[in-house]
């Protein structure tokens, strides 16, 4: 499959920005941009043969919603499978008893008798579970209370996994487990008894950022001295870094942004 196509957005405000990651979450590449729908993205050649992706939207705000592709599959309705037992028994008794005297008196009795059973027994198929998450609490470094949730396997490890979210803040994950659906997604990861004290001092990310052949606008968070402001206006086919605690969100245009580690001016 080359192609995804969306036909509806509910909760997010436009334009958005589409990534698509492999089914844990890394690999993340930006597939496109657009405003309205039904909007169609094309998969980077990593992904065409893949049996299930993710599919992350970013609006104009910076909400996010991830939404599993699973290609080339249709799962099936449960049907009623009946099985049918029919023991039909027919039992025909035919007696012919003639009997001569002075008259001739023949008895004729035909006496059929078919029983037919029919016995369905529905058999129900069975509908395949869903996936179990991998989540976690995560709480915010430094002062100010926020509680979000963060897909664990996208951290290496768990003791001491404090992270720049994609909310801007510095977070640290928690051992309490949860069900619910990830809100936030990291950005950098800080290891080490001094995590949250490097993250809240250098966690500010270098973001490569490439415009196509038309005019385009980002918004974004500068830091790190980044002397470039927000809302930034790039030129057909600029190619620049921006250093932004936040991803960068495509306003007008068709705008690759990558994230490319710790901003080297930190």
């Amino acid at each position: 499959m080359n192609n995804i196509t969306i036909s509806s957005i509910t909760g997010l405000i436009p334009p958005f920005s589409a990534y698509c990651c492999d089914y844990y979450g890394n690999q993340c590449s930006y597939v496109g941009s657009g405003t309205t729908v039904p909007i169609t993205f094309t998969l980077t050649p990593q992904f065409v043969s893949a049996p299930s992706v993710n599919i992350t939207l970013i609006d104009s705000i910076g909400c996010q919603k991830v939404e599993t592709v699973i290609c080339g599959l249709i799962v099936p309705t449960p049907t009623v499978t009946p099985s049918n037992s029919a023991t039909p028994a027919v039992t025909p008794t035919n007696t012919e008893t003639p009997t001569n005297t002075n008259t001739s008196t023949p008895t004729n009795t035909n006496t059929p008798t078919t029983t037919n059973t029919e016995t369905p027994t529905p058999t129900p198929t069975p509908t395949p579970s869903g996936t179990m998450l991998n989540n976690y609490f995560a709480t915010r470094c430094g002062s100010g209370a926020e509680i979000e949730i963060i897909d664990l396997s996208l951290l290496t490890g768990f003791t001491g996994n404090t992270f720049l979210s994609s909310n801007g803040l510095c977070m640290f994950a928690v051992d309490s487990p949860t069900t619910s659906a990830a809100t936030i997604t990291p950005l950098l990861q800080f290891t080490g008894g001094s995590s949250c004290l490097d993250c809240l001092t250098g966690g500010c990310v270098n973001w490569e950022v490439s415009n196509s052949g038309s005019a385009g606008q980002i918004s974004f968070t500068p830091c790190c001295g980044e002397s470039k402001t927000s809302p930034y206006n790039l030129a057909p086919y600029e190619f620049t870094n921006i250093c932004s605690t936040t991803q960068p969100i495509v306003l007008s245009g068709l705008v690759g942004i990558s994230n490319q580690g710790i901003c080297p001016g930190c």
